[in-house]
């Protein structure tokens, strides 16, 4: 008997994919047990590199910038659209008139969206203090990327996180509202799962 190729592939896609305890997989994100060649890293090795190396992995575009500099910035490609084509996740920047800062930009930018698109099993245990790095510190990538694992695991219930993490809920909500990146990506998710926004009062 005759198989219908796309049929089996949609439905071998929906099997693949679902699951009752995990939302959607957002772009980049690879589920437990899945193997791809075209992820050759994983997220964590890929935020553990150093500027100049995660850069080799990348895709440089440049682009004339919207950003500052009146007439100047129509002339010239000062914007820059940094791209890990393994996962499709990108930084942009044209806030800059430079184009080397607006490099430096949107590397940094691509480094945190690999951390707040890219999701993964959560650890087996929290592994960070409880304060966390600064924003400026390579290490604020990967404590983001692992505190959305955990929610995501958690079903993106704060409260549960927290006591996972060793937080208290008032103390995780704080410190999710002190990225405006990260509380937007942990409310959109929080809205696709059917629950109610976050608020810092919370």
């Amino acid at each position: 008997m005759a198989i219908d190729g796309s049929r089996f592939r949609a439905r071998l896609c929906k099997l693949r994919f679902s699951g009752p305890s995990l939302p959607p997989p957002a772009r980049g994100a690879m589920l437990p047990g899945m193997t791809d060649s075209r992820h050759p890293e994983s997220r964590d090795d890929l935020l553990r590199l150093a500027d100049d190396r995660l850069e080799k992995l990348c895709r440089i575009e440049r682009r004339i910038g919207a950003g500052p500099g009146g007439q100047h910035r129509n002339r010239t490609q000062s914007a820059v659209v940094m791209s890990h084509p393994a996962s499709g996740i990108r930084g942009f920047a044209d806030d800059q008139r430079e184009q080397s800062r607006n490099r430096a930009l949107a590397l940094a930018r691509l480094r945190l969206n690999l951390a707040l698109e890219w999701r993964q099993p959560p650890p087996a245990a929290w592994p960070f203090a409880p304060e966390p790095p600064g924003r400026k510190a390579r290490d604020y990538a990967l404590w983001a990327a692992a505190l959305l694992d955990v929610l995501a695991g958690h079903g993106w219930r704060v409260a549960e996180t927290a006591g996972f993490c060793g937080l208290s809920t008032g103390r995780l909500v704080r410190l999710l509202a002190r990225d405006e990146d990260l509380w937007q990506a942990v409310n959109r998710a929080r809205a696709a799962a059917g629950q109610s926004v976050l608020r810092q009062s919370d």
